[in-house]
């Protein structure tokens, strides 16, 4: 073998490998970016369920202030917490109508006009065309 031609080999290996001492400090480094990204993907899914459970509360008309009552901890949690947390709301508002009106909160709302006149016109017989 001739010395010449393996030298640039031998030279450009030396040049891509890592001293033994370097190892452990890139090692270091790379378990604290993945702790970094791990702690970020943490806080994104949070977040995210915050916006969710936010959503969520708009659509069952609960006030925001209850948004604290919300265990955020899973998205199983925060569907089990939302769930009673509305059951209890609604409930507890029912319980005060009901309690305010000394009765029961009415079923419909008034009859129309027109539901005034067709009742009549049913009462008399007469068939609307």
């Amino acid at each position: 073998m001739n010395e010449n031609t393996d030298r640039p080999a031998v030279e450009a290996e030396q040049a891509n490998t890592v001293p033994n001492e370097a190892v452990p400090a890139a090692m270091d480094a790379l378990s604290e970016r993945v702790r970094e990204l791990e702690a970020r993907e943490r806080a994104l899914a949070l977040r995210e369920r915050e916006s969710r459970c936010r959503q969520a509360m708009k659509d069952k008309a609960l006030p925001d202030t209850l948004f604290g009552c919300l265990d955020l901890s899973s998205d199983e949690r925060a569907g089990e917490t939302l769930t009673l947390l509305a059951d209890a709301f609604n409930t507890a508002v029912s319980e005060r109508v009901r309690a305010r009106l000394g009765a029961e909160p009415p079923r419909a709302a008034h009859p129309t006009e027109d539901d005034t006149f067709a009742a009549i016109a049913a009462a008399m017989g007469i068939k609307k065309e």
